[in-house]
Formats: structure tokens, C-alpha cells, sequence
């Protein structure tokens, strides 16, 4: 097992590998960055006489270093992954190397590979026992994994204990040589078992393909066969059906001939039922005529009696209105009255000077324009009011019935309809005809 590498610090000479080579330049320019940054915020106003072309390729610049600068943070963030990685795999080697079974060696052979290691030599013999050399790479290979895991996986014996497991090992071995043969043995019988397969396979397909054929020959004797036999019974049925056919046209015509007949007898009495049916609808469509048209004349005369009626409730309506803004001037009149009245101030002066009121009536009282947009302004809540009132009168007036109704009714039954009723009644907002009311 190797040890652990270090993080390697910057070298004083250009780096040999491609990727240390990247993150040097790398380095080297997001150290230059603050400078590059610096430079372009003090030529920022020289950018203004720059063409369109030297401004893009200024920005593609300040993105491309940007982008570097993200680049260099992520390469920084995969090399600290790969050491962390480097160093788990280093762990999980140590934990295999700790897990491997024990390795039995004697006190002699332990002391010989340790000074071969730290003489630097290359061990010959090997550790089971043996007088055949072994080759200098498998010692070499054994002395590091002896002296790797010798803490753990290496048991020490003496000479007498160590001389069972030598021969366990032997039995082993030829155990595994034994083993190595047998599977060779059986892998040429697995080989020898495929080929038989696939000729069987082959055998077995080209029987398949005899019987289809078999198969298409019977099918096509047996297919003439019943052809031979549907020639024969189609022979005699074609005598038969050039008889019935003979027949069968004689009957035809004279079908046809009576069904021509019967057609014409049809169609002269379809035309006379139709010449007929058309005197009738014109009877009676002149009947709806001069019926539709006393009624168009009637509805004529009622449409000009609405009209008439129309235009003297809006007549009715336009007097309305007059009054209903003649009311509301009145009203501010009272109200500007009212308040001179309870100016308790003014009552006084007018008290000790003896002097009469300034407005002798009501009626007298001029507003002023300021006065008079206000009762415009007015207007429109006005009018929302009194509709609302006279919605809200309507509805007393229905309650009011309802309740005279139900004043004599004894029955639960009936006194819980009636507050049904009512709370129906009350239960929807008031819907006023906003329109109507702006039109005013």
C-alpha cells in the first residue's frame, strides 16, 4: 500500500500535467482579476466613444472573466472533492488489507523478509516451506504484503505448529489444481453440450421445415380437391339458376308493367289530393291574412295609444322632476333658514338692534351659485333616496297586508308562511334602476 499524498504545493516552475498546468493559469488570472476590474471601472467613461462592436466584445470580455472566475471556484471545489475521495479510497484499502486472512509464517521467515525490506534486497525463497525458488517478482510481492499487513494478518508459529498448516496448505493446493481440472473438464462438456444443442436445434428445424411443407402440398391437393367439387356442384346450379333466371325475368316484366300502372293511378290521384290541398291552404292563408292584418291594424292603433301615453307620462315625469328640484331648492332654502334661525349669535344682535330678519320668507331666500351646484350635486342621492323610500313604502304596504291577512289565522302552519313570506320579502337588497336615475 502506498502512503497518502499530500496536497502538492505550487511548484516555482510551470506545472508538468495538463490539468496542474490549468488551475496555475487559473490562479495566476483570478489574481490579475481586481486589477482587470479596476481598469475597466476607470475607463468607463472612454466605453461612451467606443463603436458598437468594442462595447460587445468589452462585455463578452468582463462575462468570459466572470465565467472564468466561477470555473476556477468549481475546478477549486472538484480538487477538494478528489483529495477527500482519494483519501476514503486510501481507508477502504486499509480496511481491505486488515480484513484479508491471516498469513502463517515462522519467526526466521519474518525476520529474513524484515531485513530483506530494510536492506532493500529481493527474498528467493519462498514462505511455504519449499526448496524451489520462487521468481524475484512474486517474493518481492509477498516480502511488501507480508510486511503491509504483518501487525494484523501475519501470525507468527513455531517450526512445529507451522508444519500442519504447511501441509494443509499442500492438500490445498493440489485440492485447487484438482478443482482447476475438473472445471476445465467441465467447461469442454459444456462446449461439446452447446454444439449438440445446436445441431439438434438445426435437426429440429429443418424437420419443422419438411412438415411445413408437407403441410402446403396436403393443403393445396386438399384445396383442389373441394375446388374439383365446388366446379361440379356450381355446373349443375348454373343450369338451375339459368332456368329460374328465365322465370324470373318473365315475372319481372310483368311486375313492372303493373306496378306501372298502379305508379300512374298514384300519381294522378297524389296530384289531384295535392291540387286540392293547395285550394285549401290558400283559403286559409287568405283568412290569416285579412285576419293578421286586423290585428296588425289593432295593434297599430294600441302601439299609437302607448305612445300617446308614453309621452304623457314623460310629460308627468319631466313636471316631476321640475317639482322634485324645486322641492330640493326649497329644501335648502329650509335648511339655510333653519340655520340662521339657530344661530344664536345672530338672534341675539337682531334682539337688542331691533332689527327685522334679512329674509322675510322662505321663498325669498336667493341662492348663491355655490349654494345651487351643491343642490345639483344633491340631486342624484335625492333621487336614490326617494326611490329607495317609495321601494321600502311599497314593501310596508305588502307587510301591512300580510300581517291583516294573518291576524285572524289560528294555525301555526299558516302564521309560520306568512313570516316566510315576510322574511322574503325583506331578505334581497333593494335593486334601483341606476340608469333611469342617471338619466336624470
Amino acid at each position: 500500500m502506498d502512503s497518502p499524498s499530500s496536497v502538492p504545493s505550487v511548484p516555482a516552475a510551470l506545472p508538468e500535467t495538463d490539468e496542474a498546468r490549468l488551475l496555475f493559469y487559473v490562479e495566476v488570472l483570478m489574481a490579475n482579476v481586481p486589477l482587470l476590474i479596476a481598469d475597466l471601472s476607470s475607463a468607463k467613461y472612454a466605453f461612451l466613444s467606443f463603436s458598437e462592436k468594442t462595447r460587445r466584445e468589452v462585455k463578452q470580455k468582463s462575462t468570459l472573466i466572470q465565467s472564468i472566475g466561477r470555473t476556477f471556484t468549481s475546478l477549486q471545489n472538484a480538487n477538494k472533492s478528489l483529495i477527500a475521495t482519494q483519501q476514503s479510497l486510501r481507508e477502504y484499502e486499509m480496511k481491505l488489507v486488515r480484513a484479508a486472512p491471516p498469513t502463517f509464517v515462522t519467526s526466521e521467515e519474518a525476520l529474513r523478509l524484515s531485513n530483506t525490506t530494510a536492506n532493500g534486497d529481493t527474498p528467493t525463497a519462498e514462505l511455504n516451506g519449499s526448496a524451489s525458488p520462487a521468481p524475484a517478482e512474486t517474493a518481492a510481492a509477498e516480502s511488501q504484503r507480508f510486511l503491509t499487513a504483518f501487525p494484523d494478518n501475519v501470525l507468527i508459529l513455531s517450526e512445529e505448529d507451522i508444519r500442519p498448516v504447511r501441509e494443509v496448505e499442500e492438500v490445498y493446493e493440489k485440492e485447487s489444481t484438482a478443482y482447476r481440472d475438473a472445471a476445465k473438464v467441465c467447461n469442454a462438456m459444456e462446449d461439446a453440450f452447446e454444439q449438440t444443442q445446436d445441431r439438434c436445434r438445426t435437426m429440429t428445424e429443418h424437420v419443422q421445415d419438411l412438415k411445413w411443407r408437407f403441410q402446403e402440398v396436403y393443403s393445396g391437393w386438399k384445396s383442389a380437391e373441394q375446388e374439383r367439387g365446388m366446379v361440379r356442384i356450381m355446373r349443375d346450379e348454373l343450369a338451375g339458376r339459368r332456368a329460374i333466371m328465365t322465370e324470373a325475368l318473365h315475372e319481372i316484366k310483368t311486375i313492372k308493367d303493373e306496378c306501372y300502372a298502379k305508379e300512374f293511378r298514384i300519381i294522378e290521384d297524389s296530384i289531384a289530393q295535392a291540387q286540392a290541398e293547395e285550394e285549401s291552404i290558400k283559403a286559409e292563408l287568405q283568412a290569416k291574412r285579412c285576419r293578421y292584418e286586423l290585428e296588425l291594424a289593432t295593434y297599430q292603433i294600441a302601439y299609437k295609444e302607448q305612445q300617446a301615453e308614453v309621452e304623457s307620462l314623460r310629460e308627468q315625469l319631466k313636471l316631476l322632476r321640475t317639482h322634485q328640484r324645486d322641492l330640493e331648492i326649497l329644501a335648502k332654502k329650509q335648511q339655510l333658514e333653519e340655520m340662521d334661525r339657530n344661530c344664536l349669535r345672530k338672534l341675539v344682535m337682531e334682539t337688542l338692534t331691533l332689527t327685522p330678519s334679512k329674509y322675510g320668507k322662505v321663498d325669498d331666500r336667493k341662492l348663491t351659485p355655490e349654494q345651487e351646484a351643491q343642490v345639483r350635486s344633491d340631486h342624484p342621492l335625492v333621487s336614490v333616496l326617494a326611490a329607495r323610500i317609495s321601494v321600502l313604502e311599497e314593501q310596508r304596504k305588502t307587510i301591512g297586508r300580510l300581517l291583516t291577512s294573518a291576524r285572524g289565522m289560528r294555525k301555526s302552519d299558516a302564521v309560520s308562511v306568512t313570516v316566510e313570506q315576510i322574511r322574503t320579502l325583506l331578505e334581497p337588497e333593494i335593486q334601483l334602476d341606476e340608469e333611469a336615475l342617471a338619466c336624470e
